[in-house]
C-alpha cells in the first residue's frame, strides 16, 4: 500500500521521492530474501517429509481401503484385474508391441512407456493389467520383484539384432561373420545362458580384453534400461548386449566407445552417423530395416506378458464353501430343469429363482439376487473360464447321465441307441469329450460331416446356451460336442441333420408335440422324464454342482508388522538405490551435467539475449529478421530443437552432446530473454533517456547508467522465473545422449525397478538447483545498482 502512494504522488515529485521509492523496493527485497534464506532448506525438508509420510502409510498397491460410514472395508484389486485379454489394458515398451496388440487384441488399451521399470511401476499401482515385454527383461524383474509373475510365456517370437547404417555394408559383413563364429563355437550360447541367470543385485562380468584399435573407432549406441540384455553396473554399462559388442570390437581390432541415450533415439543415431552401430535388445521391423540395415540376429528373445500374482493366482475364496451353507439361501433354477430334484434331497430349506436361461442365472448370481447357481459339469467348466469372479463348490450335487430326448416310443430311439454305442466303440465320443472340455478354442471347431440323406432328415431341437454342448460361437457358427454328436449320428442313420433353437423349457414340449425329432441340452436321464419321452443311452457322464460368488480372504496380519514390513522395505530400497554400487555417485555425476548445462546455459543464453534485443530494436536493418527468428524458436519445442541440433545440424560433425545442449539451451532461452529485455527497456521512461543525453551521457552510458539499470527491476523477476524453468527443462537432454540427472534416475530405476526413492530424490535435488540458481540470480539483481544500496544504507540511518 505504500508503495502505492508513492507511485500515485511520483508524477509530481519523482525526483524526491525516487531515493524514497529505491529504498523501499530495496527493503522489502531485502525482507524477501530473508524469508528465502528460511524457505529454501525448510521446503527442502517438508518435501522429503511429506514423501516420506506417503510411503509410510499403511496403503498396499495391491489393495485399497475405502472407509464409509459402516466402518472400513478392504477390497482386493485382484477383482479389478481379472479382466479379459480381449480389453485388457497393456503396459509397453515399444511401437513393436504395440502394433502387436493392436492387431491381435484391438479392443484392449495400450500404454506406451519409456522403461520396462515404468511399466513395472504402472502394473504396481492398477495403471494397466499387463506388461508386455521381452523374456529376457521379465525374468530379470521377476528376479526382483516377487509379486509379478509371468501370465503368458510366449506372445510374439522376436530376436535381437544390431543396427548398422544401410550405407556401411562392409561393417554389417563384418560383424555378420563374427556372429556366425560366435554361434559355431558356443560362445554365443554360453553369454546369454550366463546373463540370464544373474541376481537382482550383481552379475559377474566377464572381463574382454581391449583391442588396440588399430580399425579405428567402433560408436555404438545404447539404451541402459533392458536389464541383463544392456544396463548399467558399477557405472559402467554392461549385460548381454555390452558383452557382444566388446567381443565384435576386439576381433574386428576397433576401439570401442559406448554412446548412451534413449531408446527412441539409438536408430536415429545410427541413422545419421552420429553412431557406427547400435544394439539394446532391437527389433529388426520392416519398418525399422527401411531406416537402417541390421546384421544377423543373435538373440532369440520372445514376447511375454507379465501380471500381478494376484490376477493369475486369484486370493479370493469361495463365499460358501459346504453343501449344507446354502440351507435357507436362494438358489437359481431354469424353466424345465430337474435340478431343484437333486438339490431338495441333500439340502433343506432352500428357495428357488425360476429364470429362462443359465444367462440369466450368471447376471443374478454376479448381482447378489441369488445365493448359488447349479450347472452341469460341462457348462461349469466353460462359465468358471469366463467369470473369474465365480466359482464352483467341490462337492457334487448329484451325479448325472445326459441322454438325447426322442418323442415318446419314437422308432428312433433304438437307431440312436445303435449309433452311440458305434460312436463309443471306435472312441469318437472320447475324442470328441477331450477336444470340446479344454480350454483351447482354436480346436472347437465343428468338423465336416456328411450325411447321404438317403432316410430323411432328422430335426434336432438345442438350446444354444449351454457352452460346450451346444452354442453359437462370435460368428454366428452353431457348434458343441452334443451338436457334433448329432451330425455322427446322423451320418450313421443316413440322414440329414437340421438344427433349430429353443429355450430350455420348450425343448421337451418340442418333442411332445412333433415338432422336432431329437433334443440335446444336456438332458439328465431320470425316470421321471422316461414316463414323457423316450431318453437314449447315457451319451456323457458328469455331475451337477454349484457355482458362488468368490469373495475378498480376511486378512489377519496386524498393523505392527505390515508397518515393520513396510520401514523394512524402505530401507532395502534406500540401499539399492544409493548405496548399492555406489550409485550415489552416479546422481551425483548426473546433478554435475545438469549444472554445467543449466550454468553455461544461463550465461551464453544471456548474452545472446541481449545481442538479439540490441539487433532487434534496429528496426530498420535486422529487426524483422530477428524477429522471423524468435518466433521460430519460440514454437519449437526445445527436445525438437535439440534433436535437430544433434542429429542434423551437427549430425556429421564429431561434436560433443553436451556442447549442443548447450548450444540448444543458449538459443533457446536467449530468445526469451531477448523478449524480457526488450520490455524492460520499453518500460523506461524517454524523457530519462534524453534528459540524460542533454546533459552529455553518451550513449552507452545512457544505456549502462539509465536504460539498463532501470530495465533490469521490471524483467528480472521474469528472468529469474524463465530461468528455472530452463534448469528443468534440461530433463530432456537424454534424447541426445547425455546422462544428466534424470536419465542417471531413469537408469537406476530400469536397473533396481525402484521408483519412490530415484524419484523423490530427483524431484527435491531439480528443486534444490533451481531455487538455489535463482537466489543467486536475486542476489546479482540487488547488486545492480551500488548506488542504490549507498542511498538504502543512508535512508535506514
Amino acid at each position: 500500500m505504500i508503495l502505492l502512494g508513492i507511485k500515485k504522488y511520483s508524477d509530481k515529485h519523482n525526483d524526491e521521492l525516487g531515493i524514497l521509492e529505491d529504498g523501499l523496493e530495496k527493503i522489502e527485497k531485502q525482507g524477501n530474501m530473508a524469508d528465502m534464506r528460511v524457505k529454501l532448506p525448510c521446503m527442502a525438508i517438508l518435501i522429503a517429509a511429506l514423501a516420506a509420510l506417503s510411503a509410510l502409510c499403511p496403503v498396499s498397491f495391491r489393495a485399497a481401503e475405502t472407509t464409509g460410514n459402516s466402518g472400513t472395508e478392504t477390497v482386493s484389486t485382484s477383482e479389478e484385474h481379472t479382466v479379459s485379454p480381449d480389453t485388457a489394458r497393456y503396459g509397453i515398451n515399444s511401437v513393436v508391441t504395440q502394433d502387436y496388440i493392436n492387431e491381435n487384441y484391438p479392443n484392449a488399451s495400450t500404454y506406451l512407456f519409456n522403461s520396462a521399470a515404468d511399466s513395472l511401476l504402472a502394473l504396481e499401482s492398477d495403471k494397466v493389467d499387463y506388461v508386455m515385454t521381452s523374456r529376457s527383461t521379465a525374468g530379470y524383474m521377476m528376479k526382483s520383484d516377487d509379486s509379478i509373475m509371468v501370465a503368458d510365456d510366449s506372445v510374439a517370437d522376436e530376436a535381437c539384432y544390431i543396427a548398422v547404417s544401410k550405407n556401411n555394408t562392409d561393417l554389417i559383413d563384418k560383424i555378420d561373420t563374427v556372429l556366425a563364429e560366435l554361434k559355431s563355437d558356443g560362445t554365443l550360447s554360453e553369454m546369454t545362458g550366463r546373463w540370464s541367470l544373474g541376481g537382482p543385485d550383481y552379475y559377474d562380468i566377464k572381463e574382454i580384453s581391449p583391442s588396440a584399435g588399430t580399425n579405428g573407432v567402433l560408436t555404438v549406441a545404447v539404451s541402459p534400461d533392458v536389464p541383463p540384455i544392456c544396463f548399467v553396473q558399477d557405472g559402467e554399462v554392461a549385460g548381454i548386449d555390452v558383452e557382444l559388442m566388446e567381443i565384435i570390437a576386439a576381433k574386428l581390432d576397433m576401439e570401442l566407445k559406448f554412446t548412451v541415450m534413449d531408446f527412441d533415439a539409438i536408430l536415429p543415431a545410427v541413422e545419421s552417423g552420429k553412431a557406427d552401430a547400435a544394439i539394446s535388445d532391437i527389433n529388426a521391423t520392416e519398418e525399422r530395416r527401411e531406416l537402417v540395415g541390421f546384421t544377423e540376429s543373435y538373440f532369440d528373445n520372445p514376447q511375454v506378458l507379465l501380471s500381478l500374482k494376484s490376477v493369475v493366482e486369484d486370493t479370493r475364496v469361495p463365499q460358501y464353501t459346504e453343501l449344507a451353507q446354502l440351507s435357507g439361501k436362494l438358489i437359481a433354477d431354469t424353466s424345465g430343469s430337474i435340478f431343484s430334484t437333486y438339490i431338495d434331497a441333500v439340502i433343506p430349506n432352500v428357495t428357488y429363482s425360476v429364470f429362462n436361461s443359465p444367462l440369466e442365472q450368471i447376471e443374478a448370481l454376479k448381482g447378489g439376487r441369488v445365493e448359488a447357481v447349479p450347472m452341469d459339469e460341462p457348462n461349469t467348466k466353460i462359465e468358471l473360464a469366463k467369470e473369474t469372479d465365480l466359482t464352483v463348490l467341490p462337492q457334487k450335487i448329484a451325479a448325472a447321465k445326459y441322454g438325447i430326448v426322442l418323442q415318446k416310443g419314437s422308432p428312433l430311439t433304438s437307431k440312436v441307441n445303435s449309433a452311440l454305442a458305434t460312436l463309443k466303440a471306435d472312441g469318437t465320443l472320447d475324442e470328441m469329450k477331450e477336444r470340446w472340455m479344454g480350454s483351447d478354442d482354436s480346436v472347437k471347431v465343428m468338423p465336416d460331416i456328411e450325411s447321404s440323406g438317403a432316410n430323411g432328415t432328422l430335426l434336432v431341437a438345442y438350446d444354444k446356451a449351454y457352452e460346450p454342448m451346444e452354442y453359437v460361437d462370435a460368428d454366428g457358427r452353431e457348434k458343441g460336442y452334443e451338436l457334433e454328436m448329432m451330425l455322427h449320428i446322423g451320418k450313421i442313420l443316413g440322414m440329414n441333420v437340421e438344427f433349430t433353437t429353443m429355450d430350455t423349457s420348450g425343448l421337451i414340449p418340442m418333442i411332445q408335440s412333433g415338432k422336432a425329432d431329437a433334443a440335446v441340452g444336456s438332458f439328465s436321464i431320470t425316470e421321471e422324464r422316461k414316463e414323457i419321452v423316450d431318453m437314449s443311452d447315457p451319451e456323457y457322464e458328469g455331475g451337477v454342482y454349484f457355482i458362488v460368488r468368490k469373495v475378498a480372504a480376511t486378512e489377519e496380519a496386524g498393523d505392527t508388522e505390515e508397518k515393520t514390513g513396510l520401514i523394512d522395505e524402505l530401507t532395502g530400497s534406500f540401499t539399492r538405490t544409493f548405496i548399492n554400487q555406489d550409485r550415489w555417485k552416479q546422481i551425483l555425476y548426473g546433478l554435475g551435467v545438469t549444472v554445467l548445462i543449466s550454468a553455461f546455459s544461463g550465461i551464453f543464453g544471456s548474452l545472446l539475449g541481449f545481442g538479439l534485443c540490441m539487433l532487434r530494436r534496429e528496426r530498420k536493418k535486422s529487426g524483422p529478421a530477428v524477429t522471423a527468428f524468435s518466433r521460430i524458436i519460440e514454437g519449437t519445442p526445445v527436445v525438437v530443437l535439440l534433436m535437430i541440433l544433434y542429429y542434423i545440424v551437427f549430425g556429421k560433425v564429431g561434436i560433443s552432446a553436451i556442447i549442443v545442449a548447450i548450444i540448444g539451451f543458449s538459443i533457446n532461452f536467449g530468445v526469451y530473454v531477448s523478449e524480457m529485455l526488450n520490455m524492460g527497456i520499453n518500460a523506461v521512461e524517454k524523457g530519462q533517456i534524453e534528459a540524460a543525453a542533454a546533459l552529455g551521457f553518451t550513449r552507452s552510458q545512457v544505456f549502462r547508467k539509465v536504460t539498463f539499470p532501470q530495465a533490469a527491476q521490471h524483467f528480472m523477476p521474469i528472468y529469474k522465473g524463465t530461468f528455472v524453468s530452463m534448469v528443468k527443462d534440461t530433463s530432456v537432454v537424454g534424447y541426445i545422449a547425455i546422462e544428466d540427472l534424470t536419465k542417471v534416475s531413469d537408469i537406476i530405476r530400469s536397473r533396481t525397478l525402484e521408483a519412490f526413492f530415484p524419484l523423490i530424490v530427483t524431484a527435491v535435488i531439480y528443486y534444490l538447483v533451481a531455487n538455489l540458481l535463482a537466489f543467486v540470480l536475486t542476489k546479482i539483481e540487488l547488486r545492480i545498482n551500488p548506488k542504490r544500496e549507498m542511498r538504502i544504507t543512508d535512508l535506514t540511518k
